[in-house]
């Protein structure tokens, strides 16, 4: 009797995860489709950075009307020719705003060379800037929470958690390797002197160096 109990409580137990499993991932899907269509649009620092996925040029309209934006930092690269690119560049030059690009990747750490040319544009570049890349997600993610840092003086787990699925930034999907942004971050968080250490990442210490 016993043993007929607890196979129909482990029969239960497997209907409730099946019927589970597709509201998860329904739920889990419709929220990187929420950042998509809302622009992944977010205050970084109020009056000096804001961050977004690829808009269009009536969203980036709206976004420099309601932020009184004065420059975009462009993550993905030059890419003249291509479509969204002029787009932005075009929109950009008639709303009288400057923009900026640099080539960034999610899947590979940020050399020495790309933090000193990013953080000389985030010095120098008029604000409030909108920084962008595709989704708004990874290396976006890394320039925000690097901006906290370098210009804000936040710490390293405050302005760690720019990098956040909150933002679309999924790091251990088994396609993606955006956790170079993450090892990004902990090193020129480190370079920087900051001594807490962001450790968030089971299997991976991407931890800055504490100071005695």
């Amino acid at each position: 009797m016993t043993g007929n109990l607890e196979a129909s409580r482990q029969a239960y137990r497997l209907r409730k995860w099946w019927i589970s499993l597709p509201v998860a991932i329904t739920i889990l899907g419709s929220y990187p489709g929420w950042l998509f269509w809302t622009d992944n649009l977010h205050v970084v620092k109020e009056n000096e950075l804001y961050r977004s996925g690829q808009m269009n040029v009536s969203e980036l309209a709206a976004a420099v009307k309601e932020h009184k934006i004065r420059s975009v930092l462009n993550l993905r690269g030059p890419n003249v020719g291509v479509p969204w690119y002029d787009d932005e560049t075009q929109a950009s030059a008639r709303l009288g705003i400057e923009h900026a690009d640099i080539a960034l990747s999610a899947k590979r750490d940020v050399t020495d060379e790309e933090v000193s040319q990013l953080d000389s544009l985030l010095r120098s570049l008029p604000k409030p800037i909108l920084v962008h890349c595709q989704a708004g997600g990874d290396r976006v993610g890394f320039v925000s929470a690097y901006y906290l840092h370098r210009f804000g003086g936040i710490p390293a787990n405050e302005a760690a958690k720019q990098l956040s699925v909150l933002f679309g930034h999924f790091p251990y999907l088994f396609w993606s390797n955006s956790i170079a942004m993450d090892r990004s971050f902990a090193k020129y968080g480190s370079d920087l002197g900051f001594t807490t250490a962001p450790r968030r990442y089971a299997g991976e210490d991407i931890g800055l160096s504490s100071t005695p």
